[in-house]
């Protein structure tokens, strides 16, 4: 890893951000973590990030509509986009630069994040 990243994971499971914060932190990056898209968008107002990480069934948005109003402010960050459910499509026409079926292998993520210094 040529440096720390700026990491967002949107996801209303806490016990699965927590993990992945816990997980992304001993891999020496910066991980920040918002329950639904509003609260991250809210954030995303007074912070940028390099990597976004998002679920796509989440309460009062999907993660879809919030990576399209995300990619539409912040072209420049890494989007990755997860489900259990197969919606890479509405995640890839939302703008996500990747999408991965949970349940996924860290290592997985990983590779993704690895893939922004490139």
């Amino acid at each position: 890893m040529r440096d720390k990243k700026s990491i967002l994971i949107v996801d209303d499971d806490e016990l699965l951000t927590g993990y992945l914060q816990t997980y992304l932190g001993e891999e020496g990056h910066v991980v920040s973590c918002c329950h639904n898209g509003m609260d991250a968008l809210e954030l995303l107002k007074v912070r940028s990030f390099d990597i976004i990480v998002t679920d796509y069934h989440m309460p009062r948005m999907t993660g879809a509509e919030f990576t399209e109003q995300v990619r539409n402010r912040m072209v420049d960050s890494l989007i990755v986009g997860y489900s259990g459910h197969g919606m890479k499509n509405d995640f890839v026409k939302a703008g996500a630069d990747f999408f991965i079926l949970k349940p996924f292998e860290l290592s997985e993520l990983l590779s993704l994040i690895k893939h922004r210094d490139e």
